[in-house]
């Protein structure tokens, strides 16, 4: 959801990249996959607040949704560079990637010729310490956005340990992640 540490997080790791439109779902929306908010009602949305390079805003629907809404009303017709969702409370690792919301939102990217990635940290607790994530993200997105090649559907789900950074720093760690 909007308020989610994680959020919060990879939008620290991701200023450096250039201008972040952040469009998140209002609460969280685990286990929803690429589902999109349909119904009767409108979809609630807020323009939350603009600072230097950040646009925010809020929708009340699924993660995927807030792709297709980012897309096709506040960015339509131009298309972000790439599109980066999470950071998501536990691993979307084998199986549990095809229920991920997070992994969905990124698919959703994908479908629409945008390079995307979903980032996920093995911790279901919400007040759990992201410095792992803080630590190396920012240097596996500079290694892997460039080797992205662009071709339509492609997206990468990275998956986070949920250990102390000093652990992290090993060298199974650091060559799964080429840092």
């Amino acid at each position: 959801g909007i308020d989610a540490k994680g959020l919060a997080t990879l939008v620290e790791c991701l200023r450096e990249f250039g201008e972040l439109l952040i469009v998140a779902p209002k609460k969280a929306q685990s286990g929803m996959s690429m589902a999109v908010t349909m119904g009767y009602r409108p979809i609630a949305v807020k323009h939350v607040c603009d600072r230097e390079g950040e646009s925010w805003w809020y929708l009340d629907g699924t993660p995927a949704s807030c792709i297709k809404y980012g897309l096709d009303n506040i960015m339509y017709p131009q298309k972000p560079d790439l599109v980066v969702s999470g950071v998501n409370h536990g691993s979307n690792a084998a199986t549990a990637s095809i229920y991920s919301a997070t992994v969905g939102a990124a698919m959703e990217g994908a479908v629409n010729g945008i390079p995307s990635i979903a980032v996920s940290f093995d911790s279901f607790d919400p007040d759990a310490d992201l410095s792992v994530v803080r630590t190396f993200l920012p240097e596996v997105l500079h290694r892997l956005i460039p080797s992205m090649s662009g071709r339509f559907g492609e997206f990468c789900n990275i998956n986070f340990p949920s250990v102390p950074v000093p652990e992290a720093r090993t060298r199974a760690f650091r060559r799964a992640f080429r840092v």
